[in-house]
C-alpha cells in the first residue's frame, strides 16, 4: 500500500513521533521540546486532518519522511463498530491508502476533473 503522489525516494533519518501531524503537533515538538526535525522520519496517525496536509507540513519542518499509520484506537475501537466484513471499522491487517496531493480534481487538469 502507498498513498498516491508521494515523494519518490528513501527516506533515512532518526524517528520521531508527531501524534497526528497536526500544525499544533509539529509546533509542540519544535517549540516546547526544543526538537529540530530537519533529517528526521516522522511517524504520524492517521485522522485529524487529512494526510496530504501531514506529508506537507513533516517537509515544512525538515522531515526527511512521514510514515502514517492506522491507530486501533481510532480505527477499530475496543467498544465500538464491529471490523469488516461484519462492520466499517478497520481489521488488524487492514491499511489505509489514499492520496497526499494538495488540488483539487486530476493533477493534469487541476480544479475540474479529468475527462
Amino acid at each position: 500500500p502507498f498513498n498516491a503522489y508521494s515523494a519518490p525516494g528513501e527516506a533515512k533519518g532518526p524517528l520521531v513521533y508527531v501524534n497526528y501531524g497536526r500544525i499544533s503537533d509539529f509546533q509542540y515538538l519544535v517549540y516546547n521540546l526544543s526538537l529540530n526535525l530537519t533529517g528526521h522520519v516522522c511517524i504520524a496517525r492517521y485522522g485529524q486532518i487529512f494526510r496530504g496536509d501531514k506529508a506537507h507540513l513533516a517537509q515544512r519542518f525538515g522531515c526527511s519522511g512521514l510514515i502514517i499509520y492506522s491507530d486501533p484506537a481510532d480505527y477499530a475501537p475496543k467498544d465500538g463498530p464491529p471490523v469488516y466484513p461484519k462492520g466499517p471499522s478497520l481489521p488488524p491487517g487492514g491499511v489505509q491508502r489514499g492520496t497526499v496531493m494538495l488540488t483539487v480534481g486530476d493533477p493534469l487538469t487541476p480544479s475540474i476533473p479529468a475527462i
